[in-house]
């Protein structure tokens, strides 16, 4: 089998998470019905009034039928699709569609399942309509991040390093592959799909594509910082976005509207460049207005032994990135 396209190997991919992946006890119970006991380890706490050998057996026996129960859920719940390409050097050939494994219902369950194997951090939906400023043209967008290695970041107080940048390319190379795996399963189930890919080093602060943290404010991940970083309250700005537009309906996050950094300063005061201007971002306002740009990219061409525009001192200096 030859795989001559990335949508090829997605949908490769995608097969076989179908055929591993063990449906949740959520999902069980809102297909079957079934007992809490079907979704106990042999490790889970016991219940109450349950003692140490009661409890052990009843994980077993009910790690046993969760086996049971996720065959038959399959069996009743996943239908086919393999894509088989025979080795030809006809680019007319298209891949043919067999019965092989696809789940038949792709809901926000599904794709966080399917996310989570990406190594997706958080994931969040907004609506886009009205359409986002420079967004495709589909209802729904579907934002995710990843967090950066905590190693990398420590590294940036000073500015950039060249671990930082490798991890830089290895998330930006990780999200493309996730987004561009989504979009190919949601056309696969029928449904148009549009990916931006993750920003990369060149166009960081620049203009023309979609700003992925557009999306994840809308999606409710975050807000923007007082230096136009988008900040995770878990991860604060230590990670990377990335966007895919669908028209599947899925339920959206609620919006954040304002930044929630209050009398935080500190990504004002770690700036060398004297970038943000210590005002709290509202959805909506011109970045001029928040963050001065120019000078932010005049510093990073200051910075060498890198290779890229890059810098980070903000990230490494904001309270929300330290916990993590």
């Amino acid at each position: 089998m030859v795989l001559t396209s990335s949508a090829d190997r997605s949908l490769l991919w995608y097969g076989q998470f179908c055929r591993e992946m063990k449906l949740s006890c959520e999902t069980w119970h809102d297909f079957a019905g079934a007992s809490p006991l079907l979704c106990r380890g042999p490790f889970d706490p016991p219940e109450p009034g349950e003692g140490p050998r009661q409890a052990s057996q009843n994980g077993q026996h009910g790690r046993q039928m969760s086996v049971v129960a996720s065959i038959v859920s399959f069996a009743r719940r996943v239908q086919g699709l393999m894509w088989i390409r025979p080795a030809s050097g006809n680019s007319r050939h298209r891949p043919t569609c067999g019965r092989g494994h696809m789940l038949s219902v792709l809901d926000r369950h599904a794709i966080g399942q399917l996310l989570r194997t990406k190594e997706i951090d958080a994931w969040g939906v907004a609506a886009n309509t009205p359409r986002l400023p420079l967004a495709p043209d589909y209802p729904t967008a579907i934002s995710m991040l990843m967090r950066v290695d905590q190693l990398a970041v420590r590294g940036l107080r000073h500015g950039p390093t060249q671990d930082y940048y490798q991890e830089y390319l290895r998330l930006n190379l990780a999200l493309d592959d996730a987004t561009e795996t989504l979009v190919a399963v949601l056309r696969a189930h029928g449904h148009a799909a549009e990916r931006v890919a993750a920003t990369g080093a060149d166009n960081d602060n620049g203009h023309g594509t979609f700003p992925h943290k557009t999306a994840a404010t809308s999606a409710g991940l975050g807000w923007i910082g007082k230096t136009a970083l988008f900040v995770s309250p878990q991860f604060g700005p230590a990670v990377r976005l990335a966007t895919v537009f669908t028209d599947l309906e899925l339920p959206f996050g609620d919006a954040i509207a304002e930044g929630r950094c209050e009398d935080c300063r500190a990504c004002v005061d770690a700036c060398p460049a004297g970038c943000g201007r210590d005002v709290q971002w509202r959805a909506g306002m011109a970045r001029d207005d928040l963050f001065d740009a120019g000078a932010c990219r005049q510093q990073m061409t200051l910075f060498v032994g890198v290779g890229a525009q890059i810098c980070g001192i903000c990230i490494a200096a904001c309270p929300h990135t330290r916990p993590h």
